[in-house]
């Protein structure tokens, strides 16, 4: 069962919802039909249609997987990024301060988790290999987190 911090309790909003998603691409992608590029930019939208807000986290992004379109897409939502790059030389208490900030501002989470975040060498059948990608230890502690 999920479970709901008293932050909305007093009132009949509904809960913030915040996607944490562990991916090399960031799936904002603009175009006529869903496809597996799409649907976190599907999400964006049908919540601004709802009048709600789009909480979304994207860790292991790759600055080379993604188009500079797609960047600026991310921060006129808002997204929360935490690169590839980032994952492996930032400290892990920084890493941790910025993943806990963003659960601690929702009351749910939906978290998932795109193979293509992990190196081709750990999961070299994936239909977009990361040559680079980001330590499934370091995957394993975040989730925990």
């Amino acid at each position: 069962a999920l479970q709901q911090t008293d932050a909305n309790s007093d009132t009949d909003a509904p809960p913030r919802i915040g996607i944490i998603n562990f991916d090399a691409h960031l799936d904002l992608r603009q175009s006529d039909v869903a496809t597996s590029g799409t649907p976190f930019r599907q999400i964006a939208e049908h919540l601004d249609e709802q009048g709600q807000p789009f909480n979304y986290c994207c860790i292991g992004v790759s600055r080379f997987s993604n188009t500079a379109a797609l960047f600026d897409r991310a921060e006129q939502l808002g997204v929360h990024i935490i690169s590839d790059e980032e994952c492996t030389n930032k400290k892990w208490k920084k890493i941790a301060a910025q993943i806990t900030s963003f659960i601690e501002s929702v009351d749910i989470i939906y978290l998932t988790i795109d193979m293509d975040c992990l190196p081709s060498s750990v999961v070299p059948g994936v239909s977009a290999p990361a040559a680079y990608g980001i330590e499934l230890s370091f995957v394993e502690r975040a989730v925990k987190l």
